[in-house]
């Protein structure tokens, strides 16, 4: 199972949503109960918000999941991920590098194994409870010698209220296998306790490359336990199953994540 940037921005979308207005004691000496905080405090807000982030994460799979199969056929492998961003009042301009490397059976896996993607993508609140997401990747995989696999992906994030909210996302190959890949679907978050947050997921997804037909490629369902080391600190329990009704297959993979932002 690739680790999902889609969570991410998911997780990130309920945070500013659940941001309230500050309490009483909070407030300013001049700044009655209910009212917005004066310009000054305003433009303080925007200034911290805006700056240097980062990520690393190096998380192991059962399985190296990928629309509605499994690439690594059932291989543990290595799924280290860096993201290096800044970050707006209401966006993010991201640069990721993320590798798949499989720990053993590598010589099957000659034409598939240590992918390497490099993603520059946009993140834009466009609202309260809507998120746009947009992107260029770039796909390595050295040991098969091909020029590099090219996509645009396009993705939304909408959060409905008490944790639910509707995600989708649409990439488009660029090169030989022209086409779009589409998955959309429900999904909740919310925290368990102070130092822990449980995030499902359920949907639909489905290609349509050139000379082949529209294809259902994936029913899913994954959930993601992350829990808050402090520090900056996260670990993360992952598992995804899906049924590919095209292949008329089934596939799962679960996997454990440790990373550090800032």
């Amino acid at each position: 199972m690739r680790s999902r940037r889609r969570w991410q921005l998911w997780g990130a979308l309920i945070a500013l949503s659940a941001v309230g207005p500050p309490p009483a004691s909070a407030q300013s000496p001049g700044q009655a109960a209910g009212q917005p905080p004066d310009a000054t405090e305003a433009e303080a807000d925007e200034d911290a918000a805006a700056g240097l982030v980062g990520a690393v994460e190096l998380a192991m799979f059962s399985g190296y999941y990928y629309r509605g199969g499994d690439e690594f056929g059932g291989t543990f492998n290595l799924q280290p991920t860096l993201t290096l961003g800044w970050a707006l009042p209401r966006a993010e301009l991201d640069l990721e590098l993320w590798g798949a490397f499989p720990l053993h059976d590598r010589a099957a896996l000659r034409d598939v194994r240590d992918e390497v993607d490099v993603t520059l993508s946009a993140t834009v609140a466009a609202g309260e409870r809507l998120e746009l997401y947009a992107g260029l990747r770039l796909s390595f995989v050295p040991a098969d010698g091909a020029d590099p696999y090219t996509e645009i992906l396009l993705g939304a994030d909408w959060e409905i209220g008490a944790g639910f909210g509707l995600w989708g996302e649409a990439t488009f190959a660029l090169e030989s296998e022209t086409g779009v890949y589409f998955a959309l679907g429900p999904a909740w978050s919310g925290a368990l306790g102070r130092a822990f947050e449980l995030e499902l997921r359920a949907g639909f997804g489905g290609t349509r490359y050139r000379g082949d037909v529209l294809r259902a490629v994936e029913v899913l369902a994954d959930a993601t336990l992350t829990a808050d080391l402090g520090a900056g600190f996260e670990a993360a329990f992952s598992a995804v199953y899906a049924y590919n009704p095209s292949a008329r297959a089934d596939v799962g993979s679960v996997g454990f994540a440790l990373g550090y932002g800032w």
